[in-house]
Parts: structure tokens; C-alpha cells; sequence
């Protein structure tokens, strides 16, 4: 244990000398100081616990030496017993009144000495350890992440931390001199005595606020409130945190779910309007071919660029409403990908992660892998989920170390990537439901579609994605995507006199695909469903098949599995107005070559030329 310091002052010798021998005792550390200016020295440099000095000195007496401590607040916690021979009731008030602790008078009793020096230690001690339980408070209010104020019970601030002030915007003086009223929004203004009212007589309540920085700025806060009882009455804190973030979040989803109901709206519309337009297209074309009158000539050329601009504008809308992504399938590099969404969930995982008290590592181990056909967006946005995904659990288990882990690796021509985190885990029921659109169990500030969005990226493009979890030890979630296969570029070739099955439900469509391929000089069999297109292409042999998607009973992936079944290398082509939503990556799988409505006659021409090279 350490000794406790005391310091005494005192100008007689030999009486100094007495009081010295009186307290040299094993727990205390005793020093002394023949005046008041020496003793004010080592009052500076010792740093005592307790000073015993006497009132009347040469110099600096017994009264400004106390005046200088007691007006230090870096000393003003010293237990000061003021020591003189002056025994008058006058003189013990005058010495108390200038801030002494205590007063002893001359001649000294030993025994009362000794028991008004283990008083003042053990007020002095009390103080200290007051004075550290309040530093180490004020050191968790200035370093808290969220805003904290307190207010007395006039509504006025008495205390704001370094949050509260970066919140507001405004300086801990001026805080200090506002009250409740002034940091809500101007025009709640009014009701700012009935809201703290509500504080005071409800107690202990969390509410949402609109408050108003000093520059004006409206700024949306969660305000944990309670009352506290201290020595001078109730104080009222309210713990304010910015929503500011999360209302914008919450506004994009809003928006995204939006896009996302227009989005099945734009499928319907654009398939048929789509039907509608190649069939313009088509017949154009081929009134284009036959007329000579220059008239009619330039008056087809304006209906067919009208179409192709149709065409363009229902692009665009799908586009638009996020059916899905227009942007370019390429070769994609996983590891790369995986590094930029890492820098992009930046924010989440490591200042977010900090503020709350969260030190979230990650750690990588990427091998070399072969490329993945994707849209670059899309898989960066799965990928990106999900590590946000991963920072909620860490910070949802409460811990203070957070551990991110991404592996990667190759095999069997497929690409498989491991997102591994030590949160808070899942139960089995979780897991079952855990890519169900609009299931979460984060509340209502989540809209429950990052991780379904992130099934459908991934299943889009060949892949799987599953989730491997319990309770208390984490989540592994295991992606699995085909490595990219080379492809052969064919150069164009005359087409001879083909037979070419050709399946369309839609008879303006048919009519116009037949008529432009008959003046081709390829043999056309038209089939109106895709049972009849079977029907036919099992009765006899066809070099090539065009065949819609959207038909009733046969579907267009039924019919393309039972034309590759009987014949491999049979050519087809799968001609849709639903281009944009269908599936790529299974069109490759399956040898399909996929081509969107409307489409012209010498575009057609020339892919049917490519795919009937060397037959």
C-alpha cells in the first residue's frame, strides 16, 4: 500500500521538529518546510496529501498559503489543517472561511493530532476516489459514439459530450448556455415545454426527434431518454443518436422495392410489346424488299425506324426498372471483385465497427482461380451483402474482436469463395428461411432482400450459394460459381438450302420470321406450340430450330431440352421478347444462342449463317 503524504510548514524549529517525530509512523511519508514559500514549492513538486501549517509566518502565512491551494483545482483536493496558537472563535472561523479543513490549536495534544490526521486522510481519500470515479465518468460520456446531453429540471444543459457538440455543431460553452427548446427543429419549438414535461413524468422512453444543427441543417436523432437521481435533485439525459443515415437507407429501400414492383410490371408489358414490335419489324422488312415505289420506299424506312426506336425505348424501361442489369457479361476475376467489395463495405466493417467499440478484422487467403462469367455490379453487389451481413452479427454478438474471414480456391472447373465470420450464428429455423424475399430478423430498419438478392446473382449465373451457421459460433456462407468456358468465334458462310423449324405462338411474329427466311432460301416449317414444334422435329430432321420462350403448355426451355436430347448438335436458336430476363449462363450451358425481339431479318440471317457454318 502506498504511504500517504503529508506535508508540514511550520517556522519554530523546534516545534517542527516535535511534529515531525509525532507522525513519523510506518503508513505515512512526512516532509517539512521552514516557511511558506518553501512549503508552497513542495506543495507543487510533492503533491501531498494532507498539509498541517501554521497561520502565522513571515513571508507567505498560514492563510494565502491555504488561499493558493484551495484556488488550484489541481490541489484544491489537499486536506489543509490550519495549525496556530490564535485560539479564538474569531480566528477558527476566519480560518475555515478561507477554506481550511480543519484547525488545531497550539499547544498540540499528541492524541488529537494524530486522530485529526487519520480524519483528514480518510476525507482525503473519500475525495480522491470521488474524483476518479468522476473523471472515469466523464472520461466514458466524452468518449461515448453516440451524442449525450443532460439537462436540469428547468430544461436547461449542464453537460454535453464532444459527440453532442460534433452533432449540433456547436462549442461546449455554447451548448452549455442553450437549453432543450433551442436544438429541436424551429417549428417544434413550441411544443418544447410539453415534450420535456413528457421526459420528466414518463421517465425512462426512447422517441424519434427532429432537431436543428447551429447552421440550420434538420437533423432526424433517436433520443434514449431517463431521469436520474443525483445529490442536487433529478438531472434529465437523453442519448441522441443520428438517423440520418439510416432514413436515407431507409428511403433507398423504399425506392428499391419500388423499382423492384415495377420491375415484374415492365416484364409482362415489354414481352408483348416486344411481340408487337418485331412482327412491325419484320413485315416492314419485308415490304422494303418488294415495293419499287420510291414514295412508299421512304414512308416504310420512317415505320421501320420507328420500330427499331420502339425497340430501344423498351430496352431502356427494362433497364430502368432494374428487371435486370443491361450492363456487359464479361470474364470476371473473383479475387479482384471480392477486393472491391471489401473497400466498399470499408465504412461498415472497420469505422462503423470502431464507433461502437468494435475492432473487426479481416483476413484473406485468395488463390489463383480461372475467371466467372458475370456482370461485374451484380456479383460485386452479392458479394457485398454479404459481408454486411457478416459485420451485423459481429456487432449484434456484442464482442469487442470481430474476425472476417475470405478464402477462395478452384476445382473441377468451378470457382468456390467462403465468407466466413465469428458473429452471433444462426438457429437451423433462420437458416431455412434465410433467403425468403422480405425475412430478417434485424427489425424494421432492414427490408429483408439483401441475401435473397444475393441467391438470385448467384443463381442467375450458374451458381449456388448456401449458409453454414449455429447459434454463438458464426456463419460460413459457401459460393460455388462455373469457371468461365472458352468460346469459338465463327466466321459467316453461305447458307445453302437449309430446313429450319420455326416455333411461335404468336402468329404476326411467325408470319414475318417465316416470310424473311423463305426469301432467304431456307426451307421454313412453322409449328404454332411447342408440342406441334416437337411433334414435328422428332417426325422429321431440321438443321436448325428458332423457338420462343413464353408459350403456353410446352415452355421454350421444354422444348429446347427435347430437341437436345434427340439431337446434341442440333442448332437453336431461342428468339424472346424476355431477352434481358433470361437466364445466360443456362443458354450457354445448353448450347443455346439467345436473341432478343424484335430482331431484323439481316441480323437473323447472319446468325443462322454462323451456326449452320460446315453442315
Amino acid at each position: 500500500m502506498d504511504k500517504r503524504k503529508i506535508l508540514i510548514i511550520e517556522d519554530d524549529d523546534q516545534f517542527r521538529t516535535v511534529l515531525l517525530k509525532r507522525l513519523q509512523m510506518p503508513n505515512y511519508d512526512v516532509l517539512a518546510a521552514e516557511n511558506g514559500l518553501v512549503g508552497w514549492e513542495l506543495i507543487k513538486t510533492y503533491h501531498p496529501d494532507l498539509i498541517i501549517s501554521d497561520l502565522m509566518m513571515p513571508g507567505i502565512d498560514g492563510q494565502q498559503l491555504c488561499k493558493k491551494v484551495k484556488s488550484d483545482p489541481a490541489l484544491e483536493h489537499i486536506y489543509f489543517i490550519m495549525l496556530t496558537a490564535r485560539d479564538s472563535i474569531d480566528d477558527r472561523v476566519a480560518g475555515l472561511e478561507i477554506g481550511a479543513d480543519d484547525y488545531i490549536s497550539k499547544p498540540v495534544n499528541n492524541k488529537e493530532l494524530i486522530a485529526r490526521v487519520k480524519a483528514g486522510l480518510r476525507i482525503s481519500s473519500l475525495y480522491n476516489q470521488v474524483k476518479a470515479s468522476e473523471k472515469r465518468l466523464r472520461a466514458l460520456i466524452e468518449n461515448a459514439s453516440d451524442a449525450i446531453v443532460i439537462f436540469n429540471s428547468e430544461s436547461q444543459i449542464i453537460e454535453a459530450n464532444e459527440k453532442a457538440c460534433q452533432l449540433f455543431r456547436y462549442t461546449k460553452n455554447q451548448m452549455l448556455s442553450m437549453s432543450f427548446a433551442d436544438l429541436l427543429a424551429e417549428h417544434n419549438r413550441a411544443q418544447a415545454k410539453e415534450k420535456f414535461d413528457a421526459m420528466r413524468r414518463i421517465g425512462n422512453f426512447t422517441e424519434e426527434l427532429l432537431m436543428q444543427r447551429c447552421d440550420g441543417a434538420l437533423v432526424p436523432v433517436e433520443s434514449a431518454n431517463s431521469v436520474i437521481d443525483t445529490d442536487l435533485g433529478k438531472v434529465f439525459q437523453s442519448i441522441l443518436r443520428d438517423l440520418t443515415r439510416r432514413k436515407e437507407v431507409e428511403q433507398h429501400l423504399l425506392q428499391v422495392e419500388k423499382l423492384r414492383a415495377l420491375g415484374g410490371m415492365v416484364s409482362g408489358i415489354a414481352h408483348d410489346f416486344n411481340n408487337l414490335l418485331a412482327a412491325i419489324l419484320g413485315y416492314t422488312e419485308l415490304a422494303i424488299r418488294d415495293t419499287k415505289d420510291s414514295t412508299l420506299l421512304r414512308r416504310l424506312k420512317i415505320i421501320e425506324k420507328a420500330a427499331k426506336d420502339g425497340a430501344e425505348t423498351v430496352r431502356l424501361l427494362q433497364e430502368f426498372a432494374k428487371v435486370r442489369s443491361n450492363s456487359p457479361i464479361q470474364a470476371l476475376d473473383v479475387n479482384k471483385t471480392l477486393e472491391q467489395a471489401l473497400l466498399l463495405t470499408r465504412h461498415k466493417w472497420k469505422d462503423e465497427a470502431y464507433a461502437r467499440g468494435v475492432s473487426i478484422k479481416v483476413e484473406t487467403s485468395l488463390a489463383q482461380l480461372p475467371p466467372v462469367q458475370a456482370v461485374l455490379p451484380e456479383l460485386r453487389e452479392a458479394f457485398t451483402n454479404i459481408i454486411f451481413n457478416a459485420v451485423d452479427a459481429i456487432l449484434e454478438k456484442e464482442t469487442d474482436n470481430g474476425l472476417i474471414t475470405i478464402k477462395t480456391y478452384a476445382k473441377n472447373e468451378q470457382v468456390f469463395i467462403e465468407i466466413i465470420d465469428n458473429g452471433i450464428g444462426m438457429s437451423h429455423d433462420i437458416q431455412d428461411r434465410l433467403f425468403e424475399p422480405f425475412f430478417t430478423t434485424k427489425g424494421p430498419s432492414h427490408s429483408g432482400l439483401g441475401l435473397p438478392a444475393c441467391y438470385g446473382i448467384i443463381q442467375r449465373y450458374g451458381g449456388t450459394i448456401r449458409a453454414e451457421s449455429s447459434l454463438g459460433s458464426g456463419s460460413t456462407f459457401h459460393i460455388c460459381l462455373p469457371a468461365t468456358k472458352p468460346t469459338v468465334t465463327l466466321a459467316e458462310q453461305p447458307k445453302g438450302h437449309y430446313s429450319v423449324l420455326l416455333i411461335d405462338d404468336e402468329d404476326i411474329v411467325r408470319g414475318a420470321m417465316e416470310e424473311i427466311l423463305l426469301d432467304e432460301g431456307f426451307a421454313v416449317v412453322p409449328a404454332t406450340t411447342g408440342a406441334e414444334g416437337i411433334e414435328l422435329f422428332l417426325s422429321r430432321h431440321f438443321d436448325l430450330v428458332i423457338t420462343d420462350l413464353g408459350m403456353p403448355g410446352l415452355h421454350g426451355w421444354d422444348v429446347i431440352k427435347q430437341v437436345k436430347e434427340k439431337s446434341p448438335t442440333t442448332p437453336v436458336i431461342l428468339l424472346t421478347g424476355w431477352a434481358n430476363q433470361t437466364d445466360l449462363t443456362l443458354a450457354q450451358e445448353r448450347a443455346v444462342t439467345l436473341l432478343a425481339k424484335p430482331i431484323s431479318g439481316n441480323e437473323l440471317v447472319t446468325v443462322i449463317a454462323k451456326l449452320l457454318k460446315g453442315k
